[in-house]
């Protein structure tokens, strides 16, 4: 991914700026898999309620890819993403339907917890590092009582 727009409120760190690798679990990352794998299709659509790893947010994503037309084997997506709320639930009755996907997501590989991702890509170094951190000052708190 190399562009995004947060029209409400600031996110999380960008991977690319970071040197990390997203979450495979976006739909925004499966679709351009998909693209490459059929590609006679012009456009491809794809929607997925993705639930942030250890946190409250929930967002509709409908994510759109398509080929470029002036770059032999090169793809690009958009996806749209509404934080799910009281209001959206409202206006989008079928968030609820059982058909629509859910993937439970974060924002990097080497920041996530989910022990058990069928889709990573790296090690969760960073969240790994920042747990030692933590450990090494519970440690050096009971040695100051």
């Amino acid at each position: 991914m190399t562009k995004e727009l947060h029209l409400d409120r600031l996110h999380s760190p960008y991977a690319n700026a970071l040197n990390e690798h997203y979450c495979r679990r976006w739909v925004s990352v499966n679709i351009i898999k998909q693209a490459r794998q059929e590609k006679n299709q012009p456009v491809l659509v794809q929607a997925q309620l993705s639930s942030y790893w250890n946190a409250d947010d929930v967002y509709f994503c409908l994510s759109m890819a398509r080929s470029k037309a002036q770059a032999n084997g090169k793809f690009s997506s958009v996806t749209l993403g509404l934080l799910v709320n009281e209001q959206l639930r409202e206006k989008f009755r079928f968030l609820s339907d059982p058909a629509l996907p859910q993937r439970l997501v974060h924002t990097t590989c080497e920041r996530c917890g989910i022990t058990d991702c069928e889709a990573r890509a790296r090690p969760p170094l960073i969240l790994e590092e920042k747990s030692g951190d933590e450990e090494l000052m519970t440690t050096l708190r009971k040695l100051d009582y």
